[in-house]
């Protein structure tokens, strides 16, 4: 009779290139003989019939949203579970207590039927777990825990564990007792959502007359010599003010490149590069291929085109990771019409009659 082997194995197996050293297997606590005391009444789970999710229905426990497919397939959602204590292959609709089956084995509190109730909200589509004659606490915090690498969850080794990757994807790793699952998370709970985007945070907006100075030596090159213009702007953190120059360059039809032996500001430490602009005469403010090349640095890149309307259209954005994000120009550059600047045109109400004042939304 030969004897099974089984292969041990730990989350560190999901990330076979590392080999950690000294890390112990963490201990589990006992578990506890006290009962609680059952309060008088039990609370009676939802019935069947009035359970009914779908695939975008939603968990909220313990301030956290989680979709109700991280506990059943879409299959089991739409077709049903199968009915143990019916006929064999039967199926039937899920019920909140196969819910609370699913979910007890991450949340312990829900491990005794009449202490939970799954109370499902249709509006929202929203089911929200409530525990009875129980103090809940962090019950998250008990099972659930967000790290910074494998080797910080070794040591901690809760039931469903939250990693980044170098693939920029957080893993959730669930461990159970005879197995571990490692996938990419849908959610990462008690964390916030973050979207991608742009914050400008220069230390104030550049004066309108910078750009406008900008925009009248590109408009005399292109009318003179149909030549585009290169110019850059700095920031001095001891005066505290900006400064526009125009450093050496060789410019063309569809080209201009500043000479990299000419440096604007002779190496003087309080001086900092904010914006790159250069102008594409009368074509377009859009970026070209050259341009998506060349604008890799770490600072503002701003174009200005179509010279020969009243208005020149103004393309602002950054480059970060290999990716370019657009910035809206106001976000950059003061506006000759902004308050500040504007005349105090209040003496005009005794001439305009204001008959109703929509929402900023509505006008937007």
């Amino acid at each position: 009779m030969t004897q099974d082997q089984r292969t041990q194995m730990d989350i560190f197996d999901f990330a076979p290139e590392i080999k950690p050293v000294g890390l112990e297997k963490p201990q589990v606590p006992a578990k506890t003989t006290t009962k609680p005391i059952k309060p008088a009444k039990a609370v009676q789970q939802d019935k069947s019939e009035s359970f009914e999710i779908n695939a975008e229905t939603r968990i909220k426990y313990d301030g956290t949203l989680t979709p109700i497919t991280e506990y059943f397939s879409a299959n089991e959602i739409s077709e049903g579970i199968v009915d143990k204590d019916g006929e064999e292959g039967k199926l039937r609709k899920i019920t909140g207590n196969d819910l609370r089956l699913r979910m007890m084995d991450e949340c312990g509190e829900m491990s005794e039927e009449e202490y939970c109730t799954m109370v499902l909200f249709k509006g929202p589509n929203l089911v929200v777990p409530t525990i009875h004659a129980k103090k809940r606490g962090a019950v998250l915090t008990r099972f659930t825990g967000i790290y910074a690498s494998l080797e910080e969850a070794s040591k901690d080794g809760r039931r469903n564990m939250y990693i980044p990757s170098a693939d920029g994807c957080v893993y959730h790793i669930r461990q159970s007792e005879f197995f571990s699952v490692s996938q990419k998370a849908k959610i990462v709970p008690d964390t916030r959502q973050i979207v991608e985007g742009v914050k400008i945070t220069l230390p104030r907006k550049i004066d309108w007359s910078f750009l406008c100075r900008f925009i009248s030596a590109s408009k005399f090159f292109a009318e003179t010599y149909r030549v585009e213009l290169y110019g850059e702007i700095y920031w001095n953190y001891n005066s505290r003010q900006y400064l526009l120059v125009f450093p050496q360059q060789v410019a063309s039809l569809e080209n201009v490149t500043p000479l990299e032996d000419d440096s604007i500001i002779p190496v003087i430490e309080e001086w900092v590069k904010v914006v790159e602009i250069h102008s594409h005469h009368y074509w377009e403010a859009n970026p070209s291929k050259q341009d998506d090349e060349s604008e890799t640095a770490s600072c503002l890149y701003v174009i200005v085109g179509t010279l020969n309307k009243l208005m020149p259209d103004i393309t602002c954005r950054i480059h970060v990771d290999g990716k370019f994000f657009g910035v809206d120009p106001a976000e950059i550059f003061e506006s000759p019409y902004d308050k500040k600047h504007s005349e105090d045109f209040s003496w005009l109400l005794k001439k305009v009659t204001i008959q109703d004042t929509p929402q900023k939304e509505e006008v937007l």
